[in-house]
């Protein structure tokens, strides 16, 4: 094939019985989008002849007149390979008919993800499946999705989970990371899967899409022989010395713990790495002590370590006790006495690094004046120190540090009496106790509108905990915040709580929680961690809209809760015979409501919705009208949410709906992530690059996408190319150089395809402008919005948005100010933009200007605050 999409890369050696038949497996695959490079290390059986008797156009093959190892084969079938997805398979081994397929769903719902994996079965020499009694470690592939941090700890601590002919994995990873390391025989997949997690996410299928073959007489390459066991540790040994020697602070703090917040966070992180490697425990924890020793050894002979130790005040006695040695240009003074009531819990709590000392102070001491008994005789403290040893070991070094000053002016204030030696709490009607919990929960509050909605979550745990210390008031039913691994809640477990009356609020979608819809995700995430007994339920409905199949929505499901389990069990799988009574139902969009009114009127549930604009929303249609009408006119209906003055205004005019029903929130809401790029960080022309990049960014809904105006964006790339050689493209959404002929600007124009927001935050730091030449009606007649989701986005990220609003919906923003209003006349587009080129600085007081402006129009208070305020005030009525 001369454009396959995956290209499956199959090692043989000496394996003649089996190979036909494995590639044959991967032939017969339900994706027919594929070549096959098949490499064989000089087999010394009949293997070369049974490849080169295969007759099929996508197979190519290499037959090497050397033995040079596996990860060799692997590497030349990678350079003779083309697609953009690289696919293993052993020559042994057998895969089912839609395991591409799977993957392919997987990697379209998740761009972020790197790799995806799945779980096998085990077959014996003669194709025959085996058992838990002939396989003991029959489930070490079969694990649960983790975060990429916790899977690099999971590696580490446990060692290698991932399948290797199961992969499909992105190409740019490889080129990212490098090759299989060809000093490895026995273990080079374990180091390319540490390499990769080090900057890409992986997915993990529970469905079996392998066979593994076991052969008999352990000659699988991997087989637990005695040579082979004996290569298998030292190479471990040398894998973990490289990475903890490599892994940056970044990736450390999150996976292995939190950094003495001082400042520099590489200041102190060769001392972390060792506490953390000797304090070590479970399945490798001989092998990680003894790297943790080694690299204590060289750390010892650097005179840079003397400031480390001090600031860490680490005993000198404790060292010499760790390492057996003694070094004598340590000046014993100047690292200070050991502390007992400090630092004694090295010793005794060796799961903890000295980052975490702060968490452990004090906290468990039932003698301590920060204990108290409650009734049932728990003690709230243990609880709440549990909870911030979590924290502090499950985020960056630069969020702890907000936590330890929270919890500093709790322990300082907690109204605590002692009398007789026992501890009570002091009346909770007490004023001055009352003034002090406020205070803390507004720092509280400080802390949580700093960060992103993934940190806020556990920001949330703690107010709860605090309030419960205070108030003695219950934690709300759910699932925990800090469970590791969670599964996806299938309609036929999870369709109901356990009880009718434990949910608030109902979110109803039909996207959700595919990220490729930003404001939906933010708002919807937002709502769940504002708004207690939240829970959402989606269809998938939409997601052919972005390439996705409406079934895959399980997959989708599984894969957000696997990456942020704080959310897990909050997002289930709608159907019809789902018997719940939430106190209020939300959703977005005029078609929604509708969609789902049936269903809230046979539930007696009453809603609240968001009219933007899309969602079939056709002013002026008599059927959009009598939709309108019949949701707006329901006994059911509580309000709603219009993000457009046109739209208000129409719907008033119209006696649609009353007037005092709705409410204005003029725009969309963005990812806060967009409000944190800082004006320093952009990359700017004739400083930090010779480029004035302009992208152009819409899902694609028409043939040409004219609807967001991409033939102009096309038209005008190939007109200001060659007059501006400095000039580069960019496009993001579905479109291709397929969609319009852009050969002749080829080395100028990037398409990116679909990104998340994480990766649309990264490619704006680079944009200095956005076009959007849209005609303000998309699919069929619904208008669109202003602006549309990409340029607040890019706004916010400080990107100069030049776009048009041809149905004058604009109140907020001022022309030439805030933003550029272009026409839909490619000659006017080029007048009204070159004048820019020709002088950037013009471009970037229009880019500063509208960041500003951006935010403060359509950052998360101004959009957020007054839908909470909206949906908050129905449930308490």
């Amino acid at each position: 094939m001369s454009n396959p999409i995956i290209s499956v890369i199959i090692p043989s050696y000496n394996h003649a019985p089996f190979v036909a038949d494995a590639v044959n497996s991967v032939l017969r695959q339900s994706f027919k989008e594929i070549e096959v490079v098949i490499v064989d290390d000089c087999s010394t059986d009949d293997s070369q002849q049974v490849i080169r008797s295969i007759d099929d156009a996508r197979v190519r093959y290499q037959l090497l007149d050397v033995n040079r190892g596996g990860s060799t084969a692997i590497n030349i079938g990678m350079e003779m390979s083309k697609a953009a997805l690289i696919a293993i398979c052993n020559s042994d081994d057998l895969w089912i008919e839609n395991k591409l397929e799977s993957q392919m769903s997987v990697l379209a719902g998740s761009p972020e993800v790197g790799a995806v994996f799945s779980n096998v079965w085990w077959i014996d020499e003669r194709g025959q499946q085996l058992g838990r009694s002939q396989v003991p470690f029959i489930d070490v592939f079969a694990q649960p999705n983790r975060s990429r941090a916790n899977w690099l700890r999971t590696l580490v601590e446990r060692g290698n989970c991932f399948c290797h002919p199961s992969v499909l994995i992105k190409r740019e990873v490889y080129f990212d990371r490098g090759l299989y390391e060809l000093r490895y025989r026995q273990l080079p997949d374990y180091d390319m899967w540490l390499r990769l997690l080090e900057k890409f996410n992986v997915f993990v299928m529970p469905e079996k899409t392998v066979q593994f073959r076991l052969l008999d007489n352990n000659r699988n390459t991997a087989a637990m022989s005695p040579s082979n066991s004996a290569r298998s540790i030292n190479e471990t040994n040398l894998i973990l010395t490289s990475f903890f020697q490599r892994v940056d602070a970044a990736n450390f703090a999150s996976a292995f713990g939190t950094l003495k917040p001082i400042g520099d966070p590489e200041f102190c992180l060769p001392l972390e790495k060792i506490l953390y490697l000797i304090s070590s425990n479970g399945w490798n924890e001989v092998m990680l002590k003894d790297i943790g020793q080694k690299m204590l050894f060289s750390f010892l002979q650097d005179q840079n370590a003397l400031p480390i130790l001090h600031t860490y005040r680490l005993p000198l006695d404790l060292l010499q006790l760790l390492m057996g040695l003694s070094s004598p240009w340590i000046d014993r003074k100047a690292i200070g006495p050991w502390n007992d009531r400090e630092w004694q819990f090295l010793a005794s709590v060796p799961q903890h690094t000295l980052g975490n000392s702060f968490a452990q102070k004090d906290w468990t001491d039932p003698d301590s004046a920060q204990a108290s008994s409650f009734g049932n005789g728990e003690t709230q403290e243990c609880a709440l120190s549990k909870e911030f040893s979590d924290l502090l070991s499950s985020n960056s070094w630069r969020v702890t540090q907000s936590f330890r000053i929270c919890k500093a002016k709790l322990l300082e204030r907690t109204p605590f009496r002692k009398r007789k030696g026992v501890t009570s709490l002091v009346q909770i009607d007490d004023p001055v106790i009352l003034t002090e919990t406020d205070r803390i929960q507004n720092e509280i509050d400080a802390i949580k509108n700093s960060l992103s909605w993934r940190l806020s979550n556990p920001i949330r745990a703690l107010k709860t905990s605090i309030s419960s210390a205070f108030q003695r008031t219950s934690s709300l039913p759910g699932s925990s915040l800090y469970a590791e691994d969670s599964t996806v809640a299938t309609s036929s477990t999870t369709t109901s709580p356990a009880r009718d009356t434990e949910i608030d609020l109902a979110i109803f979608d039909d996207f959700y929680p595919c990220e490729l819809s930003a404001f939906r995700h933010e708002e919807f995430c937002s709502l769940i961690e504002n708004i207690d007994r939240t829970l959402v339920f989606t269809s998938g409905a939409s997601l052919p809209a972005v390439g996705i199949q409406p079934e895959e929505i399980y997959s989708v499901v599984h894969h957000f809760q696997s990456a942020n389990p704080e959310f897990a069990g909050k997002v289930r799988i709608f159907n019809e015979s789902l018997s719940i009574e939430p106190k209020l139902a939300y959703c977005l969009f005029l078609s929604l409501a509708d969609r789902f009114l049936p269903f809230f009127e046979s539930r007696k549930i009453p809603f609240v919705f968001t009219i933007y604009p899309g969602g079939e929303l056709r002013l002026g249609d008599k059927e959009c009208e009598d939709r309108i009408r019949r949701v707006c006119t329901s006994k059911l209906f509580r309000g709603l949410i219009s993000t457009q003055r046109l739209v208000s205004d129409y719907l008033i005019d119209r006696k649609l709906c009353n007037k005092e029903m709705i409410t204005e929130v003029i725009g969309s809401v963005a990812p806060r992530q967009f409000e944190q790029t800082n004006w320093s960080e952009k990359m700017l022309f004739g400083k930090q690059k010779d480029t004035i990049d302009i992208g152009f960014v819409a899902h694609k809904y028409t043939e040409y996408g004219q609807d967001k105006g991409y033939d102009l964006f096309a038209q005008f790339a190939l007109l200001q190319a060659p007059k501006f050689p400095f000039l580069r493209f960019h496009v993001v959404g579905g479109f291709d150089e397929n969609v319009i002929d852009v050969s002749a600007i080829r080395d100028r124009i990037t398409f990116h395809g679909k990104l998340n927001s994480a990766a649309m935050q990264h490619l704006f730091k680079s944009m200095d402008m956005i076009m959007s030449p849209n005609d303000g009606v998309v699919r069929g007649g619904e208008i669109d919005g202003f602006p549309t989701g990409c340029c607040t986005q890019a706004g916010m990220s400080g990107v100069a948005v030049f776009c048009t609003d041809l149905m004058e919906q604009n109140v907020l923003l001022v022309p030439n100010r805030d933003f550029v209003l272009i026409d839909r006349n490619i000659e006017s587009i080029c007048n009204t933009i070159e004048p820019f080129l020709r002088n950037p600085d013009k471009l970037y007081r229009i880019a500063r200007q509208g960041q500003i402006r951006f935010r403060e129009c359509f950052g998360w208070k101004s959009q957020l605050n007054p839908r909470l305020a909206l949906i908050r005030k129905v449930l308490s009525s």
